[in-house]
């Protein structure tokens, strides 16, 4: 779900929706900056979820991706790509003002940081939580040319998120290529537990909130299921207005190599 301000902004619409197959994306209209503004940034849903947590994939996260390499419209208008679980609550104003300070051109796939366990083929493997996985252009590239070899969320198991970050390590180690590091983006509030009731799922995330004095200056919050719940977090984020923190603050959420980054494009005036 988007913030207030940028649902406004909506413009278009592509691809499929209302029928349990998340597969819509939203170009935004542009504001006047020189910087990466949220009609760069484009959302596309990656799974649907029932109200019990269990993901149908009747649109596989490679499909989407696919998609949006091959779409000239996209190609020409989107500098970021962000593959969102429908049971996630975006702070999209947040997310592109962090987007806005790092370089689009390099090869970049960012989230919310996670490991797997020790595996004999993979070792561990840090990989970015489904709950929205960013990436710029190159990185898109290389996830759809990685899905080549490897096909994600191709029904064996519900861990997309995992799969790909492991597609990539094959890919990357058959191709000779510079492993593209899953780095942390995100302030995010995540209760990833199953419940057995609806009612349970829709209070959950406001008694998560309520963890955070600044809930306003969480990127995402997940798990969020269903309309009701949906519609009491974004209430809840707009009781506080927008986010006091400066914006060098909220940088400390991002792994070191694009803080540095983005802390120098603030100080050089280029975002």
């Amino acid at each position: 779900m988007m913030d207030s301000s940028a649902a406004e902004g909506v413009a278009n619409k592509v691809g499929q929706e209302g029928n349990g197959d998340a597969s819509s994306a939203a170009e935004v209209k542009k504001k006047p900056s020189d910087a990466i503004s949220l009609d760069q940034v484009l959302f596309m849903s990656g799974y649907a979820s029932e109200p019990r947590g269990v993901f149908r994939q009747k649109k596989r996260m490679e499909d989407n991706m696919d998609f949006l390499l091959k779409d000239e419209k996209v190609n020409s208008t989107c500098s970021w790509f962000a593959i969102v679980e429908d049971d996630a609550y975006v702070n999209m104003t947040l997310v592109a003002e962090k987007l806005a300070c790092l370089d689009p051109a390099k090869p970049r796939y960012l989230g919310s940081l996670y490991s797997t366990s020790d595996t004999p083929a993979y070792g561990k493997t840090l990989f970015v939580h489904g709950d929205m996985i960013v990436l710029s252009k190159p990185a898109l590239a290389r996830v759809v040319a990685a899905n080549d070899r490897c096909q994600i969320g191709d029904g064996r198991n519900e861990n997309s998120d995992v799969i790909l970050a492991q597609c990539l390590v094959q890919y990357e180690k058959k191709e000779g290529l510079e492993k593209m590091r899953a780095l942390q983006l995100f302030r995010v509030a995540h209760d990833n537990t199953h419940y057995n009731d609806s009612k349970e799922y829709e209070a959950a995330p406001i008694k998560l909130l309520q963890r955070f004095k600044k809930p306003q200056c969480l990127d995402v919050v997940h798990k969020v299921v269903g309309r009701q719940a949906m519609r009491a977090v974004h209430e809840h984020m707009q009781k506080f207005g927008g986010c006091p923190m400066k914006r060098e603050r909220l940088f400390n959420s991002m792994s070191e190599a694009i803080r540095t980054e983005a802390r120098s494009a603030v100080g050089k005036g280029e975002c």
